[in-house]
């Protein structure tokens, strides 16, 4: 807050942007341009706080902190925004990071453990574990059973991400306890609601690899034909990439965000009624110096009820359309405030 200070009122710095929904009012219902105009407008921050590393939640007043932290639960996930260093980089799409996620200890024994199994394997792109080099250019190991077995230096690691995750996510108000995500890891989702983890795994990013712009959640059909969708992705970055290797939002600035050692990426790619939510498109920009990323999504079985074709409007998100800017406003009022009073 010292560095990049913010002035009220923010409203005029950060707006909901709606120049997407002009760009693509004319596309055809059954484009990807169609889908990402019937979203809920874009909720950004002001650049310099997105360039200082994101708006603390530790700085909102607790009546706003309140009603953003019902806003997520309504249309993503419950979050805890009492979680220690969460930033918030963008209000909706709701996207955070955690400084110091896990240690430095952690994030080393999980990549040398990835490193000496000889197990990492080209990385597969799609919902349908397909292969394509030119989309998806890493290795990726994937933490089944089998490999937990063989090399059970990642066991330790991988059990101190899971509850770093289980803190992160307010699993109790899904009604759910702080174990469950570790109960789950090899379960198929067969609760709507119910928050289960997707197979974990650990991508490695030489220089020169990357995966193109794409998003996270499952294309409305292959949910269905799964009968579950990614609701949230959390990344824990392994290592410092100082050049290259960003995972960047497309839609949101675009949005950068560097990968420092221990540090961790939280947003949600679909909405909680399972819709994919377009918003969140990213790259893993190439990478220049090598890149280590631990990533974990987080599922949720679908109701009966069919996920929203692409084009119909969006009845998710934030209910409340005015707690998005509320939130964010409240925090630059508080981050004014303290460089007065400093």
């Amino acid at each position: 807050w010292r560095q990049q200070p913010l002035q009220a009122p923010i409203l005029s710095q950060c707006t909901r942007k709606t120049r997407h929904v002009a760009t693509f009012a004319s596309a055809p219902p059954s484009s990807p341009a169609a889908a990402l105009a019937s979203l809920p407008p874009i909720v950004a921050i002001p650049p310099p706080a997105a360039a200082a590393g994101g708006l603390p939640t530790n700085a909102m007043p607790p009546e706003h902190k309140s009603r953003y932290a019902g806003s997520l639960k309504a249309g993503f996930l419950p979050v805890n925004l009492d979680f220690p260093d969460l930033k918030v980089m963008c209000i909706d799409p709701p996207v955070f990071v955690v400084e110091n996620f896990v240690s430095a200890e952690v994030c080393e024994a999980m990549k040398e453990a990835c490193l000496s199994s000889d197990l990492m394997a080209p990385s597969q792109v799609g919902g349908l574990g397909q292969l394509n080099a030119s989309i998806r250019t890493s290795t990726t190991l994937a933490f089944t059973a089998e490999v937990l077995s063989k090399v059970p230096g990642i066991k330790a690691s991988l059990d101190e991400v899971l509850a770093r995750a289980s803190q992160l996510i307010d699993l109790q108000a899904l009604g759910q306890d702080a174990g469950s995500l570790q109960r789950s890891l090899f379960s198929k989702p067969s609760v709507p609601g119910q928050v289960v983890t997707e197979l974990p795994q650990v991508a490695r990013y030489t220089p020169g690899q990357h995966f193109l712009a794409h998003e996270d959640a499952f294309p409305s059909s292959v949910a269905t034909q799964k009968a579950f969708q990614r609701r949230a992705t959390l990344l824990v970055y392994l290592n410092d990439v100082p050049q290259g290797g960003a995972t960047r939002f497309e839609h949101l600035g675009p949005l950068d965000v560097r990968p420092r050692r221990g540090s961790a990426l939280l947003f949600f790619p679909a909405f909680s009624g399972g819709r994919p939510d377009a918003r969140t498109l990213h790259t893993a920009v190439d990478a220049v110096d090598e890149k280590w990323v631990f990533q974990l999504w987080l599922t949720s079985a679908l109701k009966p009820a069919t996920v929203p074709p692409v084009g119909q409007t969006a009845k998710a998100g934030f209910k409340d359309p005015k707690a998005a800017a509320a939130a964010a406003a409240a925090m630059a009022r508080s981050g004014a405030a303290r460089k007065k009073k400093k």
